[in-house]
């Protein structure tokens, strides 16, 4: 990299810095620092309401609770420090230090964590949980850390499926419709084999482009299609419930090596707390949104024939072990 260039990196990396509030610490044994006090974030493109968002408020109390005060986080909700990549690449840099993102946004370095876009890779939440507290959720952790990102914690978000203009029972009613999906290529190549026209978007264009009519359907979780008010121009939530797949929350390398140990064990500590507030409220809080969505209008669509979509994702499982021969004994496990 030239001189100049470096200029640059540096330039942006200070502006976004004083964006976020981050503090730039000097060098020294993280023993010397053993007295500091942090002002951090958390960066969230969901809603305050989303139980994702109250596990990050946990987060930071727990951190506060733990380190006496020295760690104070603040959570920035609705993606006002930029869209999911975004922050993850801010989080690298160490420019912003915590956030929760889609495991589908780190595809971008670490490819093989698409495995988690494997339609009905997971029958429950719980096979998903005790997948990432064994061998694959450490595989990751080890792949993630080597890019600049240390696992805390993953989040479940309950079984993701359809709402749309019209019922989706089968993959039929999918042929030619435009769907939001994730910014992942194997969410992409899932929806084409489903017959769909999958548009990438990040999280907030979605509701303009369903408006709109550039797109005819989006995909998630009961509890975020809600918090994401599409009902209220889609009116059909249709129960594929095609993924299960993990939310990752994370915090900078760089930003963690700075921290004393006794903050760094805090941290640790308030990424378990999160992860365990998560399990204990997001089943209820899904059951209580599909509720309300009902009160307000939407349609559940439960004769949905998910034999059908399961035939029509074997494609995506070939093409995927064809490319990650190597996650194969993973998977195998998951379904045997």
């Amino acid at each position: 990299m030239t001189g100049f260039k470096k200029g640059i990196v540096a330039a942006a990396a200070i502006c976004l810095l004083a964006l976020t509030g981050t503090a730039i610490y000097a060098g020294g044994s993280s023993e010397s620092k053993s007295e500091e006090t942090y002002e951090m974030v958390v960066a969230n493109v969901l809603t305050g309401s989303h139980t994702h968002s109250m596990a990050l408020a946990h987060f930071a109390e727990r951190c506060d609770e733990l380190t006496d005060g020295r760690l104070e986080l603040t959570v920035h909700n609705d993606g006002v420090l930029g869209a999911e990549r975004v922050v993850m690449e801010q989080v690298q840099l160490g420019s912003t230090e915590f956030t929760r993102t889609s495991a589908a946004v780190l595809t971008g370095i670490v490819p093989e964590i698409a495995v988690f876009g494997l339609p009905y890779l997971f029958d429950s939440v719980s096979q998903m949980y005790e997948a990432l507290d064994g061998d694959l959720g450490n595989y990751f952790k080890d792949k993630l850390e080597k890019e600049g990102l240390l696992v805390l914690g993953w989040f479940d978000y309950g079984a993701r499926s359809v709402i749309a203009k019209e019922p989706v029972r089968s993959p039929d009613d999918l042929v030619g419709k435009r769907i939001r999906v994730q910014e992942s290529p194997l969410d992409v190549k899932t929806f084409k084999a489903f017959g769909a026209a999958p548009v990438p978007l990040p999280w907030p264009d979605q509701y303009p482009a369903l408006d709109s009519g550039v797109i005819d359907a989006t995909e998630n979780s009961p509890d975020t299609l809600y918090d994401g008010r599409f009902h209220e121009v889609v009116k059909y939530l249709s129960l594929t419930e095609h993924f299960i797949q993990p939310t990752v929350l994370y915090v900078s390398k760089i930003v963690f090596e700075r921290f004393p140990k006794d903050i760094q064990d805090a941290v640790r500590q308030a990424g378990k707390d999160a992860v365990a507030f998560v399990q204990e409220h997001q089943a209820d809080r899904i059951e209580e949104r599909l509720e309300s969505l009902q009160d307000e209008g939407a349609i559940i669509v439960e004769d949905v024939n998910k034999d059908a979509f399961r035939a029509k994702a074997v494609s995506v499982y070939d093409e995927f072990l064809s490319e990650h021969a190597e996650l194969k004994p993973f998977i195998d496990e998951i379904r045997k």
